[in-house]
């Protein structure tokens, strides 16, 4: 009954000749997940390594920081980080408009970028330390035998166990 109330018309109107306000909306899309994306691999990548760290306390802050993401909802960090930190902080954390001297962005489209790739961040920390952790103990061992570094024996160690 669904799909013969639906006006087939319209809807390949949206799809083929989209109208400016549908490719606006498109195009911030597709900026603020793929930066978003790109903070959560770099913050990832850092709280990956102070998670192998044999300093303690970048061992603790890197488990909070997962613990504090990983466990509130992802609209919850969106809200805080829009309205929440300039609260807490009292001043504008976050400003109307962001300018970055080549482009101004808006100030919720910056708020949004950065909660989303703070999150992602947590997800992509436990992503790496799952890949790192997945290297076996002996093929550590074998490679020090070797006299390989331990960087060099992750680097290399994808393409040595697939052959």
């Amino acid at each position: 009954m669904l799909l013969a109330a639906l006006d087939w018309h319209i809807l390949w109107q949206r799809i083929f000749h989209p109208d400016h306000v549908f490719v606006l909306a498109l195009w911030r899309t597709i900026y603020i997940s793929v930066l978003a994306q790109l903070l959560g691999v770099v913050l990832g990548l850092i709280l990956a390594f102070m998670r192998m760290s044999r300093f303690l306390p970048l061992r603790l802050l890197s488990g909070l920081y997962v613990l504090i993401f990983r466990g509130t909802p992802l609209i919850v960090q969106i809200f805080f980080v829009y309205f929440g930190a300039n609260l807490l902080f009292g001043f504008n954390l976050i400003p109307r408009t962001v300018n970055f001297g080549v482009f101004v962005m808006d100030g919720a489209a910056f708020a949004g970028i950065l909660a989303l790739g703070l999150n992602e961040g947590a997800y992509m920390r436990e992503i790496i330390r799952a890949g790192i952790d997945s290297v076996d103990k002996g093929q550590m061992e074998a490679a020090k035998s070797l006299g390989r570094r331990r960087a060099s024996s992750f680097r290399h160690s994808a393409t040595s166990s697939t052959a």
